[in-house]
């Protein structure tokens, strides 16, 4: 059996292979494979019996009592509960599950059965397929025709699929009231697999450009140019009126035009603002044109953009934000005259960097506990009384995980100063403290700097300057980052591996309202076990994944202790004696896991998958551990001497085993040359012949030390662990992160690699704190 979702052949493979030796007869025998073709179900005797249900209610063909016995004896079929039928068996699961297609009574979900089963019986071939675009597939089906029953739709017949009934049931309008986003993507994949144009598990190409013409020869044709023609018609039909304009019109024409704009039928306007509370629609111009457009909407905005391009200005491309306030306007912004829940409001705008919309939303809650609020609550921000702190969700960057659920949030103590001025807020509506408070803090700002020249401060430029206030105090981009509530595209995937103290957070935060001008006492309360829910993780935030050296030492002299009785087993072996494979087998992976834990922790590198390639030589390392159909991404990356030492030792360790083994065992050899890690050996499933092949994470992920831990764990606690001990740019540079070239300060991003020794120090000390000692060679069993 394969460690991941296999193809439908495959798993027709494995139950061939399974009943071979059963005593039954050729008939027999291919009703069985008849049933798995079916339904694809996993190796399993629960699996197979649920398939043969299934089976007979959809075809009326049940399978002989003796052959079911017969299977349930089967020493090749396991009788253990199935794991991962929905991440692996994704046809057998929407076939099985009971809210999904499980019902054998029901007339649809037999229909729908019949369809799934139909169209992926196989996958497609050639090099373009993968095992998650199968998936994808899989659930696309399946989620579409959910969808297509709950709009109201019901097949006519059981018999063979009909897939003009199929395609046509997905524009119907009470189908299409039930399409989001998601859903849309799905039902692209549905008509292309029922239109062949794609096959089950394949790839598509992105095409670069050009190559007009519609699918499959058909006749390109476009709808919004159909109708837009028709539309145009019928004005063109229509007398028109000439319209005097007003001379407000005309001044507005000579001032915001110009006579390029004339030329092309087109003037500028500003989007109007009665009430002036939202400051980015000021800032936006429109232009408009006079007569309708006889060209498509590509054509409209190539013209656009050759007007932009010679206009007198134009936006400056910067990797910052030119909404930023300087120094001297904030602290003009802070001395104005302005009421108190505008001043409040202000405040916690540049502490925190909060989106002005979403603090406005900020909600009172009196008696609430914040572990029911991170249960049950939404993407506003909370603010507990009772307790003193002010709480709200992560949008993006670490992923929530059951074992710490409070990970994802910001949790902030506020100082008695601001909590005293939030509690005596009198707002119209007590529950929405800052309701209405943005409009009002920019009328309020735009009237006080009515007369002073530059940019008018508004509550959007509050918040962008925030940066200039958090990141000063801050270890590195991600800490300063976390208190806005979200990372953007530059900050998220690093901040997905960093673990960080709450301590860090409160502290910029005080910091940040220190320079604006409140008292902040230097020991503030700070949340505490009585505030907050009795977790061990509590503390931190960021990373759910990441665990201390500690935990790592654990595991490292669990795999030393558990190495000793097969060493022993094996070092009172004589030649000619029969070789103790399972011992031989048992030392090696023990030993293999050791080295690739040592690996991972020493590199921070993605779990080792499928496409990964890792190439070692000398000081240095090629790593290549993530693959999609965007593209690849690899780096090279420092390896220490202790490691690469350790991997030559074990490789030569390794060769010598396999000359042994060789000689009385079948050898077959599955490792690549662009994978130096540790290897996998283990017997074949009859144990006539010893499997090499590469490591993955996953074939150490079932260890007891290891169970419940994420694939990623070394990775996230590599990168929490360095942060502290050497700068950001470096551990960017490990981990294959590049947002450090589009800053304006990058410090030692550009050290050369044989230069990065603050690098290697940092991590053979991370190693030595997680426990691991290279193994004595000399005395280990074969050598």
């Amino acid at each position: 059996m394969i460690d991941e979702a296999p193809y439908p052949h495959e798993i027709r493979a494995f139950w061939a292979e399974a009943i071979d030796t059963l005593d039954l007869d050729h008939g027999e025998k291919r009703m069985i494979l008849a049933i798995v073709s079916y339904s694809q179900p996993p190796l399993y005797v629960e699996t197979f019996t649920a398939a043969a249900s299934l089976y007979a209610a959809d075809h009326g063909t049940m399978i002989r009592a003796d052959s079911l016995e017969a299977i349930q004896s089967a020493t090749d079929i396991s009788s253990a509960r199935p794991k991962k039928t929905g991440s692996h068996y994704p046809v057998f699961y929407a076939l099985t599950h009971p809210k999904k297609f499980g019902s054998l009574h029901c007339h649809a979900s037999q229909y729908a059965r019949q369809v799934l089963s139909e169209i992926f019986q196989e996958i497609a071939t050639g090099r373009l397929v993968a095992r998650y675009r199968f998936y994808e597939h899989v659930v696309a089906v399946r989620d579409v025709l959910m969808a297509l029953f709950t709009s109201g739709w019901q097949p006519e017949t059981t018999g063979a699929t009909d897939k003009d009934a199929l395609l046509a049931a997905v524009h119907r309008d009470a189908f299409y009231g039930l399409i989001d986003k998601d859903l849309a993507r799905k039902v692209t994949f549905f008509e292309e697999l029922l239109q062949g144009e794609i096959d089950p598990g394949q790839i598509q190409r992105q095409r670069a450009g050009g190559g007009g013409g519609g699918r499959r020869g058909a006749a390109k044709r476009d709808e919004w140019h159909a109708a837009r023609v028709t539309e145009l018609a019928r004005l063109a039909s229509q007398p028109r009126v000439p319209r005097q304009r007003t001379s407000r019109e005309l001044s507005s024409r000579d001032t915001m035009g110009d006579g390029g704009l004339r030329e092309l039928g087109l003037q500028a306007r500003p989007v109007a603002d009665s009430h002036g509370a939202n400051e980015e629609a000021s800032e936006t111009l429109i232009l408009q044109g006079q007569t309708p457009s006889q060209q498509t909407p590509i054509d409209d905005r190539r013209l656009i953009r050759v007007w932009l391009a010679g206009a007198p200005t134009t936006s400056l491309k910067s990797s910052t934000d030119l909404a930023r306030l300087t120094e001297d306007q904030v602290a003009q912004v802070m001395s104005s005259p302005m009421t108190p829940a505008c001043q409040l409001f202000a405040s916690l705008l540049l502490s925190t960097g909060l989106p002005p919309a979403r603090l406005a939303r900020i909600e009172v809650q009196e008696a609430a506990s914040i572990e029911a609020l991170i249960a049950n609550g939404d993407d506003r921000p909370y603010w507990l009384p009772k307790h003193g702190v002010m709480v709200y969700r992560l949008l993006d960057g670490p992923v929530a995980r059951e074992s710490s659920p409070t990970a994802t949030w910001v949790i902030l103590a506020l100082p008695a100063s601001l909590a005293e001025v939030l509690t005596n807020l009198e707002p119209s509506f007590p529950r929405w403290p800052f309701h209405g408070v943005r409009a009002s803090l920019n009328q309020q700002l735009r009237r006080l700097f009515a007369d002073t020249p530059g940019i008018t401060p508004t509550a959007h430029r509050l918040s962008a300057s925030s940066w200039l206030y958090r990141r000063p105090h801050a270890r590195d981009d991600v800490a300063a980052a976390f208190l806005s509530g979200q990372f953007g595209l530059g900050l998220a995937a690093p901040a997905a591996y960093r673990r960080i103290s709450r301590t860090e957070h409160q502290e910029i935060f005080e910091q940040a309202l220190r320079k604006l001008g409140w008292s902040v006492p230097s020991s503030p309360p700070r949340p505490n076990s009585s505030v907050l829910p009795l977790r061990h993780d509590v503390a931190m935030a960021g990373s759910g994944v990441a665990q201390p050296a500690e935990s790592f030492a654990e595991v490292f002299g669990w795999l030393r202790d558990a190495m000793q009785d097969p060493s022993a087993e094996l070092s009172g072996w004589w030649p000619g004696e029969p070789i103790p494979l399972t011992a031989v087998a048992t030392l090696h992976q023990l030993v293999s896991a050791h080295e690739l834990l040592a690996w991972h922790l020493a590199t921070g590198a993605r779990p080792i998958g499928p496409n990964s390639q890792h190439c070692l030589a000398g000081e240095l390392q090629w790593v290549c551990d993530k693959a999609s159909a965007v593209g690849r991404e690899s780096r090279v990356i420092p390896l220490l001497t202790a490691i690469s030492n350790s991997l030559q030792a074990y490789h030569s360790w390794t060769q010598a085993i396999l000359i042994r083994v060789n000689q009385g065992r079948r050898l077959e050899d599955q490792r690549s040359e662009t994978c130096q890690t540790p290897h996998w050996m283990a017997p074949s499933r009859r144990g006539r012949a010893v499997i090499v092949r590469n490591m993955r994470w996953q074939d150490i992920a079932d260890l007891p030390p290891l169970v419940g831990w994420a694939p990623n764990v070394c990775r996230h606690s590599t990168a929490s662990w360095l942060r502290k001990h050497c700068p950001d740019a470096l551990v960017d540079h490990l981990l294959g992160h590049t947002r450090h070239g589009r800053m304006l300060s990058s410090p030692r991003t550009e050290a050369s690699l044989g230069q990065q020794h603050a690098l290697r120090r940092a991590l053979t000390d991370w190693l030595s704190q997680c426990g691991y000692r290279p193994l004595n060679w000399s005395h280990m069993p074969w050598r």
